[in-house]
């Protein structure tokens, strides 16, 4: 009977212990860190219908599909595109792949302000 109570005992102490997953990663990866970055001088309100790349930065660094996938508006997946100043805004889902953890971030005209 005492090695049955033990056995209880130290069953009810792994089983509360162990992590559930069910549980949820902590999302670190914030929409408030992602940015948009043109990757030339170019100024598209001269030429507003001239295309021009564009691509995102986290934390100041570029991101590109080694860690990070893309869902552009229009289902493009790459990690940067060519914009038009006329068709904005633009909205992109960034996924972290290693937590999974995602952000939606959007350019606009008031980009160029």
């Amino acid at each position: 009977m005492k090695y049955y109570f033990l056995f209880l005992l130290f069953l009810g102490l792994f089983v509360s212990c162990s992590k559930s997953s069910d549980d949820a990663p902590e999302c670190d990866f914030d929409a408030a860190d992602v940015e948009f970055a043109t990757y030339c001088s170019f100024n598209p309100k001269l030429h507003p219908s001239v295309a021009f790349p564009c691509g995102l930065k986290y934390k100041g660094e570029r991101i590109d599909n080694q860690k990070y996938s893309f869902s552009w508006g229009d289902s493009f997946d790459g990690s940067s595109k060519s914009l038009v100043y006329n068709d904005l805004p633009e909205e992109v889902t960034v996924v972290e792949k290693e937590s999974n953890c995602s952000v939606t971030v959007s350019i606009d005209k008031s980009f160029f302000d």
